[in-house]
């Protein structure tokens, strides 16, 4: 849960599944909140080991049919920010073209 509140110290609204791999129904919860309140858009960031890599693959072919505007971050496993809760709002914006 650390990213999830690390994105939202930087003002960022934020969902963590707490696993790493998500349910039918988190997915639904994922689309339905994408649809409602994130303009149809969700965007992704994966635990950089091979669980969450392999979680990550899962949860992308659940959205697959769910017309959800999918964005993909990866995060440079040989740099100290390596984790999404390492991120800080220069890098932020750097990934999600926020200005």
């Amino acid at each position: 849960m650390n990213d999830v509140i690390r994105l939202d110290e930087l003002g960022i609204c934020a969902v963590g599944l707490c696993s790493n791999r998500a349910t039918e129904t988190q997915i639904d919860a994922i689309v339905r909140f994408a649809k409602q309140v994130a303009n149809n858009r969700v965007l992704l960031f994966a635990d950089n080991d091979p669980e969450g890599e392999a979680g990550f693959k899962e949860l992308l072919w659940g959205l697959c049919d769910s017309c959800v505007g999918t964005q993909v971050f990866r995060l440079n496993k040989t740099n100290l920010k390596s984790q999404p809760e390492n991120i800080d709002l220069r890098d932020w914006t750097n990934l999600s073209g926020d200005q």
